[in-house]
């Protein structure tokens, strides 16, 4: 009896995982085909219900991230498009769509603000997932094993068999850190977006500091701390502020 009741609990779950997941990709069609009406603002409601639902990935936070452009919310879009980037780094659509929205921009940012070096770097690290990453890591450990093993074994000491253990080393301490640098950027160093058409960034985390400049919808920023509702953040043009939390997306 006992063995029969977990069987049906079983089923019951397993009928109720499939029946949740028809549902959601039932909203999901709703909203593909509310998109392709025009009906921007409909399609965003069934793309957030989703969403809400724990679906976390890049078709969604792209198709988020149209509607929010499609109805005329650029700091949304740009935020959306972040995520799914996340996902998809090297989306060639996400891309263009993202460097679209940015052009929308009222606040330019000047590249030459940012050091080259880490624009580059930081480029590189972000171009492949954090799994990526850790694959690449895992192979490249892997065949480091491998020769190191075989020159115990053979006792070849060759100056080629060296090499290549040493080149395999390098690469791997390389890639553990770029794999370090790329969880670090993507799920703990948090990042916002402007939300509003308009906000006046604070010298300190309430209304009664002073200004110190005004941002305008889309312009990012790093989040350096979170205080009674407020953000500090580090924003894109190097300028530093508070901001209300209200008024900005985390990516």
């Amino acid at each position: 009896m006992r063995f029969g009741s977990l069987l049906i609990l079983i089923c019951l779950a397993l009928a109720s995982v499939a029946q949740a997941s028809d549902a959601l990709e039932h909203d999901f069609e709703i909203a593909n085909s509310l998109y392709q009406q025009g009906d921007y603002t409909g399609a965003l409601e069934n793309y957030r219900k989703v969403a809400a639902s724990g679906v976390d990935n890049a078709v969604l936070h792209y198709n988020i991230g149209n509607s929010y452009f499609k109805t005329g919310q650029l700091g949304e879009a740009i935020a959306s498009y972040h995520k799914a980037l996340r996902f998809d780094p090297r989306n060639d659509d996400i891309r263009a769509n993202l460097r679209f929205a940015k052009q929308q921009m009222i606040d330019k940012i000047d590249p030459t603000a940012v050091s080259p070096l880490w624009m580059w770097y930081k480029s590189l690290v972000l171009n492949y997932t954090a799994n990526e990453w850790a694959v690449m890591s895992s192979v490249l450990l892997f065949l480091l094993l491998f020769m190191l093993i075989y020159i115990v074994w053979t006792r070849n000491r060759q100056f080629v068999v060296k090499s290549i253990a040493v080149g395999l080393l390098i690469l791997f301490v390389c890639s553990g850190i770029c794999t370090g640098v790329n969880v670090r950027l993507n799920f703990y160093s948090p990042r916002g977006a402007i939300v509003v058409p308009e906000v006046s960034i604070k010298a300190g985390p309430g209304e009664d500091f002073g200004e110190q400049f005004v941002a305008h919808e889309g312009l990012t920023f790093d989040i350096l701390k979170q205080e009674s509702g407020w953000y500090l953040g580090v924003f894109d043009n190097r300028l530093k502020g508070w901001i209300r939390v209200s008024d900005a997306a985390k990516i």
